[in-house]
């Protein structure tokens, strides 16, 4: 992909379950190696735009796409799309952390094990690069094999940031990943959100605003599953704060 392809692209895109439409109009470009802050009051789509993109709304019934819903160039709801191969480029973090009930060390590198080409070997290296890049290797470091459930709500979170880091996605789509976190963990991830955003295209669902401003090279408003076209905002806009609480 080049600098000038867009990581992702909604062309007239429309989402429905069953008759109702939930998603409507989408055109929008979202460019690679930048942070995009998606915006809106709840139920105004959020979620659902996250859940289009990583095709995880496929097997609910009613659910289709209207329009072009492209990744790196590709439309991904074409037939000859295959889902697991979008996911590994296209990395999800949700807002309830999200643990698998097996050890620390086995929910980092869960994903690499089944994928051809990795050395066995250099999987603790790995696992321990990730585990520092999101702030949590001093605190796990010596109890690498205990159950990854018994950690804190901000130490799951943590924990499943690095079990994406770890498969080096393009694209890392973030719905509220730091709501209720402790302020070690907000931290952490905002600091991380800053860091790759100069490697890949991060789409942060966020009601957090100074959140938003202080991450985010970009905001982007929605509001009854539409776009809301506005300009990126200043730190302090009178005009923009209008908007923001509409």
């Amino acid at each position: 992909m080049s600098d000038q392809t867009p990581a992702v692209e909604l062309r007239i895109a429309h989402v429905f379950f069953k008759n109702r439409r939930v998603l409507e109009d989408l055109n929008r470009r979202f460019p690679s190696r930048s942070a995009t802050a998606i915006y809106g009051p709840s139920g105004s789509g959020k979620t659902t735009l996250l859940r289009t993109l990583s095709r995880m709304n496929d097997d609910v019934e009613g659910f289709r796409v209207e329009g072009r819903v492209l990744i790196e160039g590709e439309n991904i709801y074409s037939k000859e799309v295959d889902a697991s191969r979008l996911r590994r480029k296209v990395g999800m973090l949700f807002q309830k952390p999200c643990v698998f009930p097996k050890s620390i060390y086995q929910n980092v590198v869960f994903g690499l094990r089944h994928r051809d080409g990795i050395d066995r070997k250099a999987l603790p290296e790995m696992a321990e690069s990730v585990l520092r890049e999101v702030r949590l290797w001093d605190e796990v470091k010596d109890r690498l094999n205990e159950w990854a459930p018994t950690l804190s709500q901000g130490q799951q979170q943590r924990l499943a940031l690095a079990r994406l880091l770890i498969l080096e996605p393009k694209i890392l789509l973030m719905d509220e990943p730091t709501s209720s976190l402790d302020p070690r963990s907000v931290e952490a991830i905002e600091a991380l959100i800053e860091r790759h955003s100069k490697l890949r295209a991060i789409l942060l669902v966020t009601h957090n605003l100074e959140q938003a401003r202080r991450v985010c090279d970009e905001i982007v408003f929605m509001d009854c599953g539409r776009f809301l076209e506005s300009p990126p905002l200043p730190h302090s806009s009178p005009a923009g704060e209008e908007l923001l609480n509409y």
